[in-house]
């Protein structure tokens, strides 16, 4: 047991599906962390993402696991479950990494209850100590940070933008994962795209806000033509 496990979340807008940002991110601690424990950094995409491996590959990935069946491209918490088990199953993971987004919050926590890991949710960062995950996370919305050690194997859910993202290129290997079927209790009968496409505030680069500073809420189109011009989240 000297590998870790990462859970790549995946997005999409027109350009099509892409796996996010954080992905880049929790890359970068898993790598630490896996040439700390002498394992290899395996990454699980529970979708269809093209050049996975390759783009997984940059950031030090050394293996992916991906899930050929259907209903794996939207999130599902019961299907995407199943594949989480079934990549742990395979791999034996020191730790299984997520990006505290919504999706990786209640999937992270939701695994490491089946599972019957530790768990340590919205960190800012995470390294491993020998037989022990060692995480910090923000207090009193950040006024503190507290040191808290988490025995293996655990899962742990990483702030987005909280770890700068390091390339360290090779070339990863890709797997098909075998995964049983599920029969979810909870359907997606329908999705309807916002009117009006948004940079997520996670995946934002630029983000644009406003206050009191605007004089009055009619004004607040100024914030809005600020992030348009800026190609940024508001």
């Amino acid at each position: 047991m000297s590998d870790i496990l990462l859970y790549v979340e995946i997005g999409e807008d027109d350009a099509g599906k892409h796996m996010k940002k954080a992905a880049a991110e929790i890359a970068t601690a898993g790598r630490a962390m896996a040439d700390a424990s002498g394992g290899r950094l395996v990454a699980l995409v529970p979708g269809t993402v093209d050049q996975a491996a390759e783009k997984l590959g940059r950031f030090g990935v050394d293996h992916v696991l991906t899930v050929d069946a259907d209903g794996y491209d939207a999130y599902g918490l019961a299907r995407h479950t199943a594949a989480v088990e079934a990549a742990v199953a395979a791999v034996s993971p020191k730790a299984v990494l997520f990006a505290a987004s919504v999706v990786g919050k209640e999937l992270g926590a939701y695994a490491a209850g089946k599972l019957g890991y530790g768990h340590a949710a919205d960190v800012v960062s995470v390294a491993l100590d020998a037989d022990t995950v060692v995480v910090t996370k923000p207090r009193y919305a950040g006024k503190a940070f507290a040191e808290v050690a988490v025995g293996t194997p655990a899962v742990v859910s990483v702030r987005p933008n909280a770890v700068p993202v390091e390339e360290h290129a090779r070339e990863a290997g890709t797997e098909v994962l075998d995964v049983p079927a599920v029969t979810p209790r909870i359907r997606l009968k329908d999705r309807q795209a916002a009117a009006e496409a948004q940079i997520e505030l996670t995946e934002a680069d630029v983000i644009v806000s406003g206050g009191r500073g605007i004089g009055d809420p009619d004004n607040w189109h100024l914030v809005l033509d600020l992030a348009g011009a800026l190609g940024a989240a508001h």
